[in-house]
């Protein structure tokens, strides 16, 4: 008696289609190019930002002096010549960071070309009774 040896059916191959890899490469390309602009345009914007700035500015100064605990209001000297205060006019020059912290009553004089605390006043808020 012949055996018969049993037939084994292997699965076909599928056909990988030429052009839905293509597709999917180039879907891939665009999607990483949206990525990477998008992620370059919100750097900028956080960059340009001016809080950001002030955050920088004021970061650099607590490195630079012992500053009091609270936040300051961050101001740039433009022109030096209008400023009329004593002590202060004698001290600045255009382009002068002056960081106000009014609760403690002092004025950081910060110049960023130089990388130094000019110098650091003590100022007192005229009184409102005064005329």
């Amino acid at each position: 008696m012949p055996t018969e040896s049993p037939t084994v059916t292997l699965p076909a191959k599928r056909k990988t289609s030429r052009t839905g890899v293509v597709l999917l490469f180039i879907f891939i390309i665009i999607l990483a190019s949206f990525g990477a602009y998008s992620f370059s345009a919100w750097r900028k914007a956080v960059a340009d930002n001016p809080l950001t700035a002030q955050h920088n500015v004021i970061q650099t100064v607590n490195r630079l002096a012992v500053t009091p605990n609270e936040t300051p209001q961050v101001a740039t000297v433009k022109d030096a010549s209008k400023l009329t205060a004593g002590a202060l006019a004698s001290v600045t020059k255009n382009g002068d960071v002056l960081l106000i912290y009014s609760k403690s009553s002092r004025i950081v004089v910060y110049r960023p070309s130089a990388h130094k605390v000019v110098d650091i006043l003590s100022v007192q808020a005229a009184s409102a009774t005064q005329k």
